[in-house]
């Protein structure tokens, strides 16, 4: 699975406005942690459907998705959709 190691977002213009996050498909783990790597991360378990919002200080804190649990998510992506049907490289119908 995919992850997504910890980093701020800090290449937007406006860093007033709050990050939204909508987990979709398979369990995660995602981490929030703080203003500089020493300040151990707390560790939540998303869902699909759980939204994070990372306003005010948290706009600024070291975050994270570093784990994956395959094989979690109740409502699969249609067909289509799936990644195992789209070979790395597939340049799709032409038309």
């Amino acid at each position: 699975g995919d992850t997504l190691g910890g980093h701020i977002d800090d290449v937007e213009v406006d860093m007033c406005q709050p990050i939204v996050s909508v987990s979709l498909g398979c369990d995660a783990v995602f981490l929030m942690g703080g203003t500089t790597r020493d300040t151990a991360p707390t560790a939540l378990r998303l869902r699909s459907g759980d939204v994070v919002v990372l306003g005010g200080a948290a706009r600024r804190a070291y975050h994270g998705v570093p784990r994956i649990f395959p094989a979690t998510s109740e409502n699969p992506l249609p067909a289509g959709l799936r990644p195992e049907e789209h070979g790395a490289g597939s340049e799709g119908d032409a038309g």
